[in-house]
């Protein structure tokens, strides 16, 4: 048996009629937007809507607890089932807050 014959292969040029005369787009950056600091609003409502200051407590309990957890080297199963719940809490009272700030925005520009 002989060696196998090399090929070659290139490409050819596009018919002219298939190549394009229009332009490309320049590309669009988005634009940044810049939200406003939320922090004022965040401390307005936790002085005047004790339904939020109680969700932001609790939270922030949350969140030391956790803390406490994950610092450790090993937990158990219960551990393991308690960070799992309480980063569901966690997320729960933080999308609670986040919908009372969007109804205090929206209700501030009606």
């Amino acid at each position: 048996m002989g060696e196998p014959e090399e090929l070659i292969v290139t490409a050819a040029p596009p018919a002219p009629h298939l190549v394009s005369h229009v332009k490309p787009t320049p590309q669009v950056l988005p634009r940044e937007v810049h939200m406003p600091d939320p922090e004022p609003l965040i401390e307005r409502l936790s002085a005047d809507n004790h339904e939020f200051r109680k969700l932001r407590e609790e939270h922030k309990k949350y969140e030391e607890e956790l803390m406490g957890l994950n610092g450790r080297g090993f937990l158990s199963a219960d551990q393991h089932w308690r960070v799992s719940e309480l980063k569901k809490l966690k997320l729960i009272a933080k999308d609670r807050m986040e919908a009372m700030v969007r109804q205090y925005r929206a209700s501030a520009h009606a």
